[in-house]
């Protein structure tokens, strides 16, 4: 027999997913709540993004070609297009990134990833600051 406690039995009662890799990345103990919940929804991929809006009940004669994004006007949008595919948001990124000392890594989301990757659970001055502006960057992207 085993001495109960709520903690172990709330534990083994609710589902528990398989860890991320990015978690660190996106919860860490300066994070800006609103931005994390952002970059959160945006790792998921659970953003509504024209291309997942597109399917839903659309009326027989709207014209769905007019869908472009509203930071570039060229393509449509899609998930990995604001962050950072778009040439307006590749050119804010490659700005930024300075700030966060991540000169080499290019605007796409995976890469990103992978530079957090190695320091994303660290609380040096560089992992946290870097972290606030990809965060940061993501959320002002999204909101404009």
């Amino acid at each position: 027999m085993v001495e109960f406690s709520v903690k172990l039995a709330w534990e083994e009662l609710r589902p528990r997913g398989d860890e991320v890799l990015w978690y660190s990345t996106v919860w860490f103990a300066h994070c800006i709540p609103r931005h994390a919940f952002h970059l959160w929804l945006v790792m998921r991929r659970s953003l509504k993004t024209q291309d997942k809006v597109k399917p839903w009940d659309v009326a027989p004669n709207t014209d769905l070609s007019i869908l472009r994004c509203v930071l570039c006007g060229l393509h449509m949008d899609s998930h990995e297009h604001p962050f950072f595919e778009c040439t307006f948001s590749a050119k804010v990124w490659c700005l930024v990134r300075n700030y966060a000392e991540m000169n080499m890594v290019r605007p796409i989301l995976d890469e990103i990833l992978l530079w957090f990757q190695p320091m994303a659970s660290r609380r040096t001055f560089k992992a946290v600051v870097g972290k606030l502006i990809f965060a940061a960057s993501t959320y002002i992207l999204a909101i404009t």
